[in-house]
């Protein structure tokens, strides 16, 4: 089961984008608006019935050629008194209360919508309407820039499901974004690592009425910039659906060197990491000290403020970013999403790309044994067994140490620590 983006409800009834934002002056208007999301629902629900096998709406149609008098009678039997169900128990049911929050936050958002409106949308009931009705329904899923049905030319309001491999309504049913896009119940525990998923699992709808299941995850970026960003990595999709990935050219500003510059880059992938999303990408960055230098840096992606895809021969540099990144007419593993992961592994933090090094922590031995012993931490987070070990360590790095000032440092824990263990 999902909930429709705002994409989605405005690709199957453009007018939502046109007058999103169109001041709504008079009760009429208003209404007539909120007729339109009415009508975006119903039109997604009918998509669903054809196409996705794991919606509640699905129905089973033998015939290659069908019309809607036969796809009625299959939903009516499907949900019995579907005509008089609101929409609220149709399309959010026993989902997650947040993501029923965060869909309506949304919906208000970007309609501009009061909650009075909200309110007579959940409740409105979208099936109860005319035959008539329903047949302009399939027709203008017919009619849309990539077709969500086919029209016979010769048996009078007959159609067939679209069969083809790229078809879209249902690729959009997989991602989890934070803002204008759908949550699966299903797809989004494989974000979760394999500890907190199998929790997930069992208690992610609600239980007699009462949603159990929370999680608390914070998210710094400003109202106003959150729509932005969904824009962004809704590109960065549509790029990655290609065979051939392109680099990408983007304004960004830069807070730690508090400059704004232009970047050429590979993009990657996108994390969710330190409150905020960061895309992960290789080539330009605002670190490198040489416009020669290509390397891999993480852009948050709320200060992108211009993106758009380039070609490979667009200049010197994407030249020479392809002849690194490519092998064989296919993409070097070292460029890949699975060798980010690889490196998270290596290190513990998000910026894989910058230098690793050894971080020794102390812990009061109550606090140890209250907190920190028998639980899981990254895999180099290892525990010393006794003090001439860390000394050891200290020494080998300072008998290593190029730096001065890191020599001193490391010196000048080496005296703590032999301080420390003096007082044990």
């Amino acid at each position: 089961m999902s909930l429709p983006t705002i994409t989605t409800l405005e690709e199957l009834v453009p007018e939502l984008a046109r007058l999103a934002n169109y001041p709504k002056s008079d009760q009429k208007q208003i209404d007539n608006f909120l007729n339109l999301i009415q009508n975006a629902v119903r039109l997604w629900i009918i998509e669903q019935s054809f196409y996705d096998f794991n919606s509640d709406f699905f129905v089973e149609i033998d015939q290659e050629w069908f019309d809607c008098i036969t796809w009625i009678d299959k939903l009516w039997t499907k949900i019995p008194d579907v005509q008089n169900k609101k929409l609220e128990d149709l399309l959010l049911g026993e989902y997650p209360l947040f993501y029923q929050q965060k869909w309506q936050e949304q919906i208000i958002a970007r309609y501009q919508l009061s909650s009075e409106n909200l309110q007579q949308i959940l409740s409105s009931h979208i099936f109860k309407v005319t035959q008539r009705t329903l047949r302009n329904n399939f027709k203008r899923l017919a009619q849309l820039n990539q077709p969500k049905l086919i029209k016979s030319a010769s048996l009078k309001g007959h159609y067939k499901k679209v069969v083809s491999s790229s078809l879209n309504s249902l690729d959009n049913c997989n991602l989890i974004k934070h803002n204008n896009d759908i949550i699966t119940e299903n797809n989004w525990l494989s974000f979760l690592n394999d500890g907190l998923s199998t929790i997930a699992e069992l208690l992610t709808t609600k239980i007699n009425g009462h949603q159990r299941f929370f999680i608390q995850a914070e998210y710094i970026v400003p109202e106003a910039l959150q729509d932005k960003v969904a824009d962004w990595a809704d590109n960065l999709k549509e790029f990655w659906k290609q065979s051939l990935i392109s680099p990408i050219k983007i304004k960004y500003y830069s807070a730690s060197k508090n400059i704004t510059n232009y970047y050429i880059i590979y993009p990657v992938s996108i994390h969710y990491s330190q409150r905020a999303y960061y895309l992960y990408a290789f080539g330009e960055t605002p670190d490198q000290n040489s416009s020669q230098a290509l390397q891999w840096y993480g852009y948050r992606l709320e200060r992108i403020l211009s993106l758009k895809q380039i070609a490979w021969d667009f200049s010197d540099l994407t030249k020479r970013l392809r002849s690194q990144i490519h092998k064989n007419d296919k993409i070097n593993h070292l460029y890949s999403p699975d060798y980010i992961q690889e490196q998270l592994e290596l290190a513990y933090g998000f910026s894989f790309y910058r230098e690793f090094n050894t971080m020794l922590l102390r812990f009061d031995q109550d606090y140890y044994q209250r907190h920190v012993k028998n639980t899981i931490r990254h895999s180099t987070f290892q525990k010393i067994e006794n003090i001439q070990e860390v000394k050891k360590m200290i020494i080998e790095q300072i008998d290593s140490e190029i730096d001065n000032t890191k020599k001193i440092q490391r010196e000048k824990l080496l005296a703590k620590v032999n301080c420390a263990s003096e007082d044990v």
